[in-house]
């Protein structure tokens, strides 16, 4: 679940992500809000790895139709697990499991506010200091790995 407003960072992280979680046997659906300035680009991207992207109306914190179509989508797909980047799919991820939907993790790439993961049982912290900044906002540390995001040889250009 990703909530993207251009091809940035945690973008680029699921883009790189999400076919090396299918190689190893995962079965991985995408899903993204409806409307942004980078979603062309983002689904671009994920077809040309093969996934297709299911848009939901999940963009922006205060959208009353997030919540129930979020849980409508996770029940039709059997989504066992959801895996979160970016602030509003985070909050919408944290709700829907508060609300008895599925175990969500919540991947955190940057420097955010803690508040839009408070209902997210696991992080994911790209860095030491991003899991200190989130700690330092009241979150527990027991909660929150760090997983720095990975390089493949194979990507770097000499």
């Amino acid at each position: 679940m990703i909530t993207p407003s251009r091809m940035a960072g945690a973008e680029r992280h699921l883009a790189w992500l999400a076919p090396r979680l299918r190689e190893r046997g995962h079965h991985i659906d995408i899903a993204c809000n409806t409307s942004s300035r980078g979603l062309d680009e983002f689904r671009h991207a994920m077809q040309e790895s093969g996934f297709e992207i299911t848009a939901l109306p999940i963009g922006g914190k205060f959208n009353a139709r997030a919540l129930p179509a979020l849980l409508g989508a996770t029940r039709r797909m059997e989504i066992e697990l959801t895996h979160s980047h970016l602030s509003s799919a985070s909050w919408w991820c944290g709700w829907l499991e508060k609300m008895g939907g599925p175990p969500s993790v919540g991947h955190v790439q940057g420097f955010t506010s803690a508040h839009w993961h408070r209902h997210q049982k696991h992080l994911i912290a790209c860095s030491q200091a991003v899991k200190d900044h989130m700690i330092t906002q009241g979150l527990r540390a027991e909660r929150i790995q760090v997983l720095p995001n990975p390089v493949a040889a194979e990507d770097l250009q000499p």
